[in-house]
């Protein structure tokens, strides 16, 4: 749980978490900007990150055409997977979790995402080569939001609840 909360404060503080209010009201946006913050990942592209974009007409998803069937559980190998709930809902991020045990994925930590005002349910996944991992996620949990960010340093797979999650 305190993973899961220093992941997010560390993103605040780099500025790559932005939480905007649009018409519809309070959403989270998750960016990524180059910084100059050190990483653990030092084999990241200058072009990994890709701009989450939750205003689009697809809910702000993006997939890869690769990752598009997505991977199963015995695909996740050392890929580092945090569940982090964005709503008031108490204990969201624990059932989710235990969703995805059942399912045979390996969640590293939960925790609370630092804003309750998410709404939609977003996988993100830090490399290209993490995308099927990310929909495989996706799929166990019954959502289809998926999107390349590296708001997240700490993980390589990041799953923000919304108020769209029914868990």
């Amino acid at each position: 749980m305190l993973v899961g909360i220093g992941v997010l404060v560390l993103a605040l503080l780099n500025g790559s978490v932005q939480f905007t209010e649009g018409s519809g009201g309070s959403t989270a946006s998750a960016t990524s900007t180059p910084s100059a913050s050190a990483s653990s990942d030092s084999d990241s592209d200058s072009g990994a990150g890709a701009d989450a974009d939750s205003g689009s007409d697809d809910g702000g998803a993006t997939q890869s055409p690769s990752a598009a069937a997505g991977a199963s559980a015995a695909d996740q190998g050392a890929t580092t997977l945090v569940v982090l709930n964005g709503t008031s809902t108490t204990g969201l991020a624990a059932n989710a979790s235990t969703r995805l045990g059942t399912a045979g994925w390996t969640v590293s930590s939960t925790g609370d995402a630092g804003t309750t005002g998410a709404t939609q349910t977003i996988v993100y996944y830090q490399q290209e080569s993490q995308a099927a991992v990310a929909q495989g996620v996706a799929q166990a949990l019954g959502v289809s939001a998926v999107q390349q960010s590296a708001a997240f340093p700490n993980a390589d797979v990041s799953v923000v609840l919304g108020s769209d999650y029914t868990g």
